[in-house]
């Protein structure tokens, strides 16, 4: 028999601003938590989330900053996380930037760079640092 799940999320727009909340719980030790707003100064558009999540008994805690800044027929994008599971010495701390160029009103292409550094030590072993690199091709419907 599968656990009963439920969740909800409800979100509000009004002009510029956009707010959201959520939340998800599957049996009584899995359960996440987000709330999140952004507001389009029309030159930078920056967002903050924060996530609260027990999986397993584990408790975590993510914080998110965000924006993207239009330039001419382009969008650069920056984020930095930071995501704190429950115990000591056990962070990670991630960084972001992408570029998106528009070829049409619905079509670009882009580019993203991530890097996460976790702190602490797994089965003896020093946690490092992970380098991501993505590139493709958007179209919108």
């Amino acid at each position: 028999m599968r656990d009963q799940s439920v969740g909800a999320n409800i979100e509000y727009t009004a002009g510029a601003l956009y707010l959201a909340a959520g939340f998800d719980r599957q049996a009584s030790n899995n359960r996440v938590a987000l709330i999140g707003g952004a507001y389009d100064f029309g030159f930078i558009r920056p967002r903050v989330s924060f996530t609260s999540a027990e999986v397993g008994g584990r408790a975590a805690k993510n914080l998110t900053l965000a924006a993207s800044i239009p330039v001419g027929n382009h969008l650069a994008r920056f984020a930095v996380a930071r995501l704190d599971p429950e115990g000591g010495n056990n962070n990670t701390t991630k960084l972001g930037v992408g570029y998106e160029h528009f070829l049409s009103k619905r079509t670009s292409v882009y580019s993203d760079l991530g890097s996460s550094k976790q702190q602490g030590t797994v089965a003896g072993k020093a946690l490092t640092r992970s380098t991501v690199v993505d590139f493709g091709l958007k179209h919108n419907f």
